[in-house]
């Protein structure tokens, strides 16, 4: 019961941790999805992206070792002192930028994988409330979810022009994908 995706039950409902893991393991097992949360692909794209903004960081970071401490000959570094080379300066210079870019970016890509995390909680526990104020973004998840996973029992709600309204403010009941599961 140790999840990434109790968070979000603990938030919303109050659980403890461990209560939090098995119920929303026992709501992805209800549903059918146990294959769409074995796959983290926005986990991945995530991690990748903070990779890339750590590498991106080491190379500004060696851009501006590069231009503070000149090409005087010297071997002395603007930043780091006398370290023996330019070239030395440098690799330090790329290390430490790698390390701060890694270690910024991957919380702010937390705070990301946090909001999609709460999102399929959400849907799962609740489907009709997302459908019933957000049909098209509704029909667009669901659709692409059928497309990846054909059998995880993900109905796609059929968006008509007055499921955002009826025109006095309050949304249209367009019906549930799901039974609500009891937590």
């Amino acid at each position: 019961y140790f999840n990434q995706w109790a968070y979000v039950l603990i938030g919303i409902y109050g659980y403890s941790y461990l209560e939090s893991g098995r119920r929303v393991m026992e709501l992805f097992r209800a549903r059918g999805w146990t294959a769409i949360i074995t796959n983290d692909l926005v986990g991945y794209v995530l991690s990748f992206t903070s990779v890339v903004v750590g590498i991106l960081t080491g190379l500004c970071a060696v851009i501006i070792e590069s231009l503070a401490s000149g090409e005087n000959g010297s071997g002395v570094s603007f930043f780091f002192g006398d370290v023996g080379s330019f070239v030395t300066a440098r690799w330090i210079a790329f290390f430490i930028g790698i390390f701060v870019g890694i270690f910024i970016s991957s919380i702010m890509m937390n705070v990301l994988k946090g909001a999609v995390n709460t999102v399929i909680v959400c849907y799962a526990d609740g489907p009709q409330k997302l459908e019933q104020n957000h049909p098209q973004m509704t029909h667009n998840m669901a659709r692409s979810w059928v497309s990846v996973f054909p059998d995880c029992g993900v109905r796609i709600p059929v968006v008509s022009s007055m499921a955002v309204g009826d025109g006095a403010g309050e949304p249209t009941k367009s019906g549930a994908a799901f039974p609500t599961v009891d937590l």
